[in-house]
Formats: C-alpha cells, structure tokens, sequence
C-alpha cells in the first residue's frame, strides 16, 4: 500500500506529512485519546473553580472566579466541538465491521462519558447557586413564601429584591441583589452549556460508519433471494390450493358417473324385466 499525505493530529486539516494511512487512523485515535483526558482534566478544574466561586464572600472575588470559569467553559465547548467533529470524520473514514470501528467506537465511549461527567458537575453546580440564591433573598425578606424563592430561582426575579429591600438594610439589601443577579446569569450560562452538551450527544448517536461493498452487495442479494423465495413461495401455495380443488373435483365428478351408471342399470333392468 501507497503512502499519502495526512494530518498528524486530524485526518481533515493540520500540517500534512507523508504517513501510511493505517498509521495515520491510529496516530488520530492516539490524538483523540490524549485529548479526552484533557477534557477530563480541564472538567475537574471548571469543577473546583465553581467550589470557590459559591465559598467567595465579595462581589469582586465571585467575579473574578467566575470570569475564570467562563473562560474556562468556553474553552471547553470548542473543544468538545471539534472532538465531535473529529470522532464523526474518524468514523465516516472506518468500515463498520472493521477492528478500526473497535478503536472509534471506545473513544466515543471515553468521550460520552467524559460529557456526562461534565453534566454532573454543571448540575450539581446549578442545584447549589438555586439554594444560594434561596438564602441570600431570605436574607432581605426571612417572611418569603416558597412561591417568592422559587420565582426568584427560577427567574433571577429582581422586582421581589427590590421589595423586600425596601424594609430590610439597604447595604445588606444591595448585597444580597448583586448575589442573585450574578448567581443567575451563572445558571443561565450552565443551561446553555447542558443544551450544548446534550446536542453532543445526539451527533455522537449518530455517527455513520462506512459499509463495506461486498457486503453491501451480499445483504441486497440475500434480500433479493429472500424476496424471489417469498414470491416463489406465494406462487406454489396458489398452485397446490388449485391442485386440491382439481383432486377434489375429480372425486366429485367420479361420483356423479357412478351415480349415473346405476341409474341407467335399474333403468334397464326394469325395462327389460329379465327376472320375468
């Protein structure tokens, strides 16, 4: 086999070198592997820089966290983008029933799992901002109803602060706004990231992989045999439905002379009467 000009890290762009086509799939599985561990490993920080950012006490400390953890999430959704895209060229470039399919197939696990892993940790980040924000707006209003919390989690619901400040200290009032306002534009960050990783999966579910063409031209032949044996089949059981009416016919027909020929006997005998 020839040699052709492939990408070190991506069968589709990059810096092309001569590489023998099976080192190039497997230098791109290689790729592929080292870049999920670093999707792994950059999750784990987004993970511990989202612990510090609920343990910040000043606006200014939660900002700058969380501008860290915005840098840090958007960085990540490119990657994830171009993994996707990478698994899905891998795959159209690998035949089905191949060994090849077997090294795609489990980095695709590898990755999925990597991206529930990160649904984890962005939910569980989400449930623990909601109960944030519960405690910061009973801060201003201890008297709020379940109703009042769950508008306020749910819709980042200012009118209700602004209320409640009203009677509660201005300055702890003002605090615990600037809280709820910067705790649910992070929850409206996470949602997005959740539609994008579910997005994920979904290309990830339908990744297409080449079909050989001999097999491809067995699987019509055996559907065609299947379909002439179907026909053949049909064809036969009209025939020997015909051949038992035509059997069955011919027994009646049998008894229908045998009936006739009596008659014509006793017609004959009690014509010419030879016991006279």
């Amino acid at each position: 086999m020839g040699t052709v000009r492939a990408p070190e890290h991506d069968l589709e762009k990059g810096e092309l070198e001569e590489v023998n086509p099976t080192q190039a799939f497997f230098n791109e599985v290689a790729a592929l592997r080292q870049e999920n561990k670093d999707i792994q490993a950059k999750i784990q920080t987004i993970r511990e820089l989202q612990t510090e950012s609920l343990s910040k006490v000043t606006d200014e400390e939660t900002a700058a966290v969380n501008n860290q953890i915005s840098a840090h999430v958007a960085e990540l959704s490119k990657i994830n983008a171009e993994m996707t895209r990478r698994i899905k060229a891998l795959a159209s470039k690998t035949k089905e029933d191949s060994d090849n399919a077997t090294h795609v197939k489990l980095i695709e696990k590898e990755f999925k799992q990597a991206i529930h892993r990160y649904q984890e940790v962005e939910v569980e980040y989400k449930k623990k901002m909601r109960e944030q924000l519960a405690r910061q707006y009973l801060i201003v209003n201890p008297d709020a109803t379940e109703e009042d919390i769950k508008r306020v989690q749910e819709e980042g619901n200012q009118p209700i602060f602004l209320t409640a400040i009203m009677d509660a200290r201005r300055e702890q009032g003002s605090s615990a706004l600037n809280e709820v306002r910067n705790r649910y534009k992070e929850i409206q960050k996470i949602e997005q990231t959740m539609e994008e990783l579910a997005d994920l999966f979904t290309q990830l579910n339908q990744l297409v992989y080449q079909q050989d063409e001999a097999i491809e031209e067995s699987r019509a032949k055996a559907e065609k045999t299947a379909e002439d044996v179907e026909a053949g089949a049909n064809t036969l059981g009209v025939a020997v439905e015909h051949a038992k009416r035509a059997r069955k016919n011919k027994w009646w027909l049998l008894i229908i002379v045998f009936i006739i020929l009596l008659i014509i006997i006793f017609a004959v005998l009690f014509t010419i009467k030879p016991w006279e």
